[in-house]
């Protein structure tokens, strides 16, 4: 039978500068095939281009979350269009300052389509495949809000804490049919020469593809914390801290 996966070939939605740059640049270096997704293309391209420079295969594609009908059709177009994928990694957000006395109704709707729905929908559609096969991997980006809501970002707190449910029950479902869902839990500002460094916070990402199912937890906190060992090998050390991911609505 036809494998329904290609095990070389990673959907990044939220490729923008940061932890989906990094992402990219990790799973290249490991000779995976790319396909970015993002509001801004232009910015795609510079990063594909440069990925492309090493050799290695990049499409570039413009996806919304914020517009969910919109969003899933350019989602089925990758999944049409070649191989279906062995990891999608979900690293779209929007976030902007809100309280909850403030906020209005659309901008509400608007956070919880790209914080929540848009990971749903790709899940959908990209998950079956991966359970067809008994393989896979599905990662969020998710922040310290999912687990400490802040009031000053009403919305991404909301989206956060639902992101973090909707991995959790994810994880439960497709466990027994060999996909690792998992929800990283970034918890501080993401910045280069930092101890959240977005290539740091990459490895994590690599590390959880690779992880054996016994390890397989439906989330990872990532608080920037690493010892010698971590600090040659690569991966950081995630204790239970948890803040908000450093990305926006074309990801981080």
């Amino acid at each position: 039978m036809t494998d329904p996966l290609e095990h070389s070939h990673a959907v990044i939605v939220g490729a923008g500068p940061g932890i989906g740059a990094s992402v990219a640049r990790r799973f290249a270096r490991e000779g995976y095939r790319l396909t970015l997704l993002a509001r801004n293309t232009e910015r795609l391209e510079a990063l594909a281009t440069s990925i492309r420079s090493q050799g290695t295969e990049v499409d570039v594609r413009a996806a919304d979350a914020a517009e969910p009908g919109s969003f899933r059709v350019a989602l089925e177009a990758v999944r049409a269009q070649s191989v279906r994928p062995a990891v999608l990694v979900y690293n779209a957000a929007m976030l902007v300052p809100s309280t909850l006395l403030t906020v209005s109704a659309d901008e509400l709707l608007e956070g919880y389509s790209v914080d929540v729905v848009g990971a749903i929908i790709a899940a959908q559609v990209f998950v079956p495949a991966m359970q067809q096969a008994k393989a896979g991997t599905v990662i969020f980006t998710s922040g310290s809000a999912a687990v400490r809501p802040s009031p000053d970002i009403a919305t991404v707190s909301l989206g956060k804490a639902a992101l973090r449910s909707a991995a959790t029950m994810l994880a439960e479902t497709v466990r027994d049919d060999g996909v690792h869902v998992v929800s990283v839990t970034v918890s501080g500002a993401v910045k280069a020469g930092t101890p959240f460094d977005p290539d740091l916070i990459a490895d994590t990402y690599w590390r959880l593809h690779r992880q054996p199912a016994a390890e397989w937890m439906p989330e990872e906190p990532f608080d920037g914390v690493y010892d010698e060992l971590a600090a040659d090998t690569g991966f950081a050390r995630a204790s239970d801290s948890a803040s908000v991911p450093a990305s926006d609505r074309a990801g981080a």
